[in-house]
């Protein structure tokens, strides 16, 4: 069974639940994983347990609609 940050795309794009954020798996560590907003910006952390793969129906609502980008008030 995958683990949940683990994308099935070839960019490894994940959801941060938190949020609905999603982003390109940039690192992963014991208990938490980096991510990078797909259209750029500053990367940020989340917890392994609120990160899962994209579809690629939302990753391409990013692009389309802006959709997507993490709330620069949530920390």
């Amino acid at each position: 069974m995958p683990e949940p940050w683990r994308s099935q795309t070839s960019h490894r794009m994940a959801v941060d639940t938190r949020t609905g954020a999603i982003g390109y798996l940039l690192s992963r560590r014991t208990n938490a994983c980096c991510l990078e907003p797909l259209e750029g910006g500053a990367a940020w952390s989340a917890p392994l347990e609120c990160v899962r793969a994209a579809t690629p129906a939302e990753v391409a609502a990013v692009f389309s609609g802006g959709i997507g980008r993490p709330d620069p008030t949530t920390p």
